[in-house]
């Protein structure tokens, strides 16, 4: 019977007058052995029979996970603190009964009982329910008391998403104290008596909206008031939550005053195709959240406060799904955990979200630097497109932009943990002294506000590449010379030209450690070998079985862009590009429209332009551009100079190694006034337009040509002068034996021995090249050996002081030998002849010495290439 009756039901209306409902007066089974307390927190995680009671006391938490069957054997629950049955939409949980014996839970003065994806059956029991007469619990049963397989008195309950089936009584509800009851989108079907029993006049406070009760008619109708809510009830068995994509950092962009999720890479195309594709429909069961990824996670949780609420109003339907990227996890995650939080939504998709922090975002905040060793296409986008940002609001780098405008959202992906190690005090410092402090992840983190996850289902969708070594996982810091840049610490190094610039790699997604995105508990936990940004499209279908539990029956092949053309307009002009002739000779535009004032030009497919009015910094950007030449027409919003930067970024889909080249056009402009400038692409090369043909002159002073100890470092020292180029707009490039080097500080005991060149280009802007080449070499001696060996040591080629303190001793034995072999030579008492006999002793001494040296050398793990390589070079050229 699918019914909702009260408790003063016209066939126990008199009985009742003498007898009200009390669950303080409700007989329970008698104690066995096996009764159990629930004190503190405690999960069950795998399938148990309870044959005994169980009491969850007051202050308690008791969780059973997803995918657990609990079997109740003669037994019941009473819940006097909290309990959380946390099934998933692919893993519910199961609540049966033994054999022929029903079980019921009751939920005390102070209890909560939270219920989400679970099938609940076997459960209550009805008036005059008689099982046999030699129980007392039975007898007192064969009365018109009433127990539910949920009994809620002065508790709190709520249930979603669950199933209520082949139940002699459901729910019983006492509403005299009751301080929350809401049961939705759940079903109740084959209920033997009733779905719902309660006692009491005034139920306004009780929510059973948006359920299915077996028929599309909804509940059966019964002879009084209804004042039960089960308004919006399902007019058919199941449902489907809408679902809200969230981007993370750089995930969104203005367009003349609206924001686009991505136009640029299409990082989340493929996860919104997977949807449209397979049911769900854009702004109706499907929406975005595009959001000012600069500002705060705290004032931009509120913005999505109002989205849900619009969600919910236009589907009049109380939750939502979220599917988040990266940092819209956390944006999430804070609209949850924050006191805003409405209870509207169902599932949480988070995709390499940082829950503890990125270490790499270190380098950004403290040092302003973006692109790192092992950078990929979106890194060298985003520096570009800061480096533009700061030079249009007039900072004089990135860590000033970041800093002073400020960009809330890079603060706040800082870690929460210790991932700084002193190298001055060899150790790890511990978070968060000498940190800097990220309060916002603290407050996200603690326990307090964690526990508010309890309330949405939590699936974890982790990216973990097979390079053990593909994400930044510890920084090593000395004190910083350079403040307020890296004010809590420079990374070791990080400006030379070999090392490992201080940074330790380890597992993670190459942007987020393992260990961040995987250190919450989550309901569902998926691991994929994935970068980063690649994981809103890698997990799309995952997502999707996550949320449906099916997966997605027509499959999305939209790929993100690995090749892009981005011009940078520095004011005050707005453009128009014209691309090539494409295959069918035509030439597409995109831009400013400046024969219809107000319009935009948006031809080519995939093509993404700011737009231009009340824009502070004007990009356009194409994907996977022609070779040809660019026509750039310029129109100028004000009488002064301006700048373009034509850049294009490709990044190899197997190897990931990002190659980036620029070509740049200046110019003055005229209020009003329409130019046409050119570029011209050539393969991964821009060419800008050529307004000299003189190519630099190039001075090269240093280094000279003639020998040098292997123990020097050798500085290059040039200067470039151009009949048009300003200095800052000349290319210099420095290549030492024809592989471009960035120092300009030349370590040659990292060189092999012998002949080297250094050659010095220059490149103008019209693209007018030059070269500088100067010759020498490198050779070596005993004490150059021994202050290398030192040197090594302080690189961390030579891995402990042991081995560096063995080296420096055989080689002053080996020093010693030769010293005395020199003063024989050169002692005239002793006679000739037994000097030379003297000398060829002494070489093949020293010789051996040498062998020996190298062979210590050879067998040592703690000596590391290409210090290995290097000793035993410099010691075979000294061998006499």
């Amino acid at each position: 019977m699918r019914l909702i009756k009260p408790f003063f039901a016209l066939s126990s209306v008199l009985v009742l007058i003498f007898s009200p409902i009390s669950f303080s007066n409700i007989v329970t089974y008698s104690q066995t052995s096996e009764d159990e307390e629930i004190s503190g927190y405690q999960e069950w995680t795998q399938d148990r029979t309870v044959s005994g009671n169980v009491k969850i006391n007051s202050g308690a938490t008791l969780v059973v996970k997803n995918g657990v069957t609990i079997t109740f054997d003669r037994a019941y629950v009473n819940i006097e603190g909290t309990m959380v049955v946390s099934g998933t939409v692919k893993n519910p949980v199961t609540l049966k009964k033994a054999d022929r014996w029903n079980y019921y839970m009751k939920v005390g003065s102070n209890g909560r009982l939270i219920i989400r994806n679970t099938d609940i059956s076997g459960s209550g029991f009805g008036p005059n329910t008689v099982y046999d007469n030699k129980s007392i619990f039975n007898k007192a049963l064969a009365n018109p008391y009433v127990l539910g397989g949920i009994n809620v008195g002065n508790g709190w309950l709520d249930v979603e998403s669950s199933s209520f089936h082949d139940n002699n009584i459901a729910i019983v509800v006492d509403n005299t104290n009751v301080e929350r009851v809401k049961v939705n989108r759940s079903k109740f079907f084959n209920n033997k008596n009733y779905d719902v029993y309660y006692s009491g006049l005034n139920a306004a406070g009780l929510d059973f909206k948006y359920n299915w009760w077996g028929s599309p008619d909804g509940p059966d109708d019964y002879k009084f008031e209804q004042i039960i809510n089960t308004d919006n009830w399902l007019d058919q068995e199941n449902f489907q939550d809408p679902v809200v994509i969230i981007p993370g950092i750089m995930g969104s962009m203005d367009f003349m005053g609206e924001k686009k999720l991505d136009p640029i890479f299409r990082t989340y195309a493929k996860l919104e195709n997977t949807f449209e594709k397979n049911g769900y429909i854009k702004g109706k069961s499907f929406f975005i959240f595009p959001y000012e990824w600069r500002n705060s996670n705290i004032d931009n949780a509120v913005l999505l406060k109002q989205k849900i609420n619009e969600i919910k109003q236009l589907r009049n339907w109380p939750k939502v799904d979220i599917v988040a990227h990266s940092m819209g996890g956390l944006l999430t995650r804070e609209y949850i955990e924050s006191g805003n939080y409405q209870n509207d939504i169902d599932q949480l998709v988070t995709l390499g979200t940082p829950q503890t922090g990125s270490p790499e975002d270190y380098l950004a905040w403290e040092g302003g630097k973006i692109a790192t060793s092992k950078f990929n296409i979106i890194d060298m986008f985003v520096e570009d497109i800061f480096k533009a940002e700061a030079n249009e609001k007039g900072f004089p780098d990135i860590f000033n932009y970041i800093h002073n405008r400020p960009i809330n959202s890079v603060e706040e992906l800082l870690p929460n943990y210790s991932y700084l190690f002193d190298v001055e005090d060899n150790n790890l410092r511990i978070y968060p002294q000498n940190y800097p402090e990220n309060t916002f992840l603290d407050n996200l983190n603690s326990e307090a506000n964690l526990s508010k996850l309890n309330y949405v289902e939590f699936d974890n969708i982790i990216g973990n590449l097979d390079d053990p070594e593909s994400t930044i996982s510890q920084i090593n810091v000395i004190e910083s010379s350079k403040k307020p840049l890296w004010n809590d610490g420079y990374p070791e190094n990080f400006d030379s030209l070999f090392g490992d610039h201080g940074l330790e790699y380890g597992e993670g997604d190459g942007t987020v450690p393992f260990e961040s995105a995987n250190a919450l508990k989550a309901d569902e936990k998926v691991t994929l070998d994935a970068q980063h940004r690649e994981l809103a499209s890698e997990g799309a279908d995952i997502a999707f079985d996550l949320l449906n539990n099916k997966q997605p029956e027509h499959q999305s092949n939209l790929k993100i862009i690995r090749n892009i053309l981005v011009f940078f307009v520095f004011s005050p002009i707005d453009i128009q590009v014209i691309a090539p002739p494409d295959e069918n000779g035509v030439r597409k535009r995109v831009g400013k429209d400046f024969d219809h004032p107000g319009k935009i030009l948006d031809e080519i497919e995939g093509a993404y332009y700011t737009g231009y009015d009340g824009i502070d910094s004007e990009f356009l950007t194409i994907p996977d551009p022609i070779d040809g030449e660019y026509t750039i027409k310029t129109q100028g919003t004000e009488n002064d100079v301006y700048k373009i930067e034509a850049t294009k970024i490709v990044e190899d889909e197997t190897t990931r190694e990002v190659a980036e080249s620029t070509g740049i056009i200046n110019g003055t402009a005229i209020l009003g006034e329409i130019k046409d400038r050119y570029i011209e692409v050539r393969g991964g090369e821009v060419i800008s337009e050529k307004s000299d043909t003189l190519p630099p002159i190039i001075t090269l002073t240093s280094p000279e040509n003639k020998d040098y100890l292997n123990s020097r470092t050798v500085s290059v020292t040039s200067s470039v002068t151009d009949d048009v180029s300003a200095p800052e707009n000349i290319i210099q490039k420095i290549f030492l034996d024809g592989i471009e080097i960035g120092s300009l500080q030349i370590d040659l005991a990292l060189q092999k021995l012998g002949e080297h060149s250094v050659k010095v280009t220059a490149e103008d802007e019209a693209g007018n090249k030059s070269d500088k080449m100067v010759e020498f070499t490198v050779s070596t001696d005993i004490d150059a050996i021994m202050a290398n060996v030192s040197h090594y040591y302080d690189l961390k080629l030579i891995r402990n002081k042991s081995t560096k303190n063995i080296l420096e001793a055989r080689l002053r034995v080996m020093q010693n030998l030769s010293n005395n072999m020199l003063m024989i030579q050169n002692n005239p008492w002793i006679p000739q002849k037994t000097r030379a006999i003297l000398a060829e002793n002494f070489q093949k001494i020293i010789n051996f010495q040498i062998d020996q040296i190298i062979q210590v050398i050879q067998k040592n793990a703690n000596i590391l290439q290409p210090a290995e390589h290097l000793l035993i070079e410099s010691l075979d050229s000294i061998k006499l």
